[in-house]
């Protein structure tokens, strides 16, 4: 990666000085956002659309984005090669630098499903905050027409939760709220995956509903509780590569919450 950094700015010295001497070259500052936008995965017409909205003239974008195509495509390549990511074939099956040849990446290769792909962090965020209110909402929600419509069967309910001192009870809070613990657990591995880490670590995060077990090895599950708890704040805070690796390419960050969220 050090490696493409260097040569990436190398790069853009490069059509900084070629700037200078051809007055027609599109300007450093439009070319960059062209290749920020295509390496994010947005489609090459949405970008034009942008950059009409922003007052470009078309020709003067068309010519843009051609000479991006032409000096970046090698960068793409690099990518792949640092991040240990195929490339897309095409139907013949030679290989194209995918952002760079007027489709993005993740068209091509791009996979849905609730454990595959990646995730952008703010979607992480704003997926695990809904998810986490909808199952307090529904917990609380049950709580209540319980305690109203069924008070003993209520009340026999506290009564076991206050007989268990151990909280082995806490064990059947993701099996009653099975939905919900699947579709957190597939937000932690895609999230895991953008930062291009195992997405079988999420599994571990089900520790937090097992209980210690009394006085069995109680300091091991609170190294792991803390473990676990850094490991989350990581997830939260740290923001992945914008380049694909090998668990696919950065989604876009529009559409449908719902279908970003679900990789639906």
């Amino acid at each position: 990666m050090p490696q493409y950094v260097s040569q990436h700015k190398s790069q853009d010295a490069s059509l900084h000085n070629s700037g200078n001497s051809h007055d027609h070259l599109p300007e450093k500052g439009l070319l960059s956002f062209i290749k920020t936008k295509l390496e994010s995965a947005i489609k090459p017409n949405d970008i034009k659309q942008m950059l009409l909205r922003a007052g470009f003239a078309e020709d003067h974008i068309e010519k843009a984005f051609s000479y991006v195509n032409k000096n970046y495509k090698d960068t793409h390549q690099d990518l792949v090669a640092a991040n240990d990511f195929m490339p897309p074939l095409t139907k013949d099956g030679k290989s194209f630098a995918g952002i760079f040849s007027g489709h993005t990446i993740s068209h091509s290769v791009e996979q849905k499903g609730l454990f595959v792909g990646r995730l952008r962090r703010k979607d992480f965020v704003l997926g695990f905050l809904f998810f986490f209110g909808v199952g307090y909402i529904i917990v609380a929600f049950s709580a209540l027409i319980l305690a109203h419509f069924t008070p003993n069967l209520w009340q026999y309910m506290l009564d076991t939760i206050a007989s268990d001192p151990n909280n082995y009870l806490l064990m059947l809070i993701p099996v009653l709220l099975a939905p919900i613990t699947i579709i957190s657990l597939s937000l932690i591995v895609r999230r895991l995956h953008n930062l291009g880490l195992p997405g079988g670590l999420a599994f571990l995060f089900l520790v937090w509903f097992v209980p210690s077990f009394g006085q069995v090895y109680p300091v091991g599950f609170f190294a792991l509780d803390l473990t676990l708890l850094i490991l989350f704040v990581v997830l939260v805070t740290i923001k992945g590569n914008p380049a694909p690796n090998k668990y696919g390419p950065l989604p876009g960050s529009k559409g449908s919450f719902f279908k970003r969220i679900l990789n639906i």
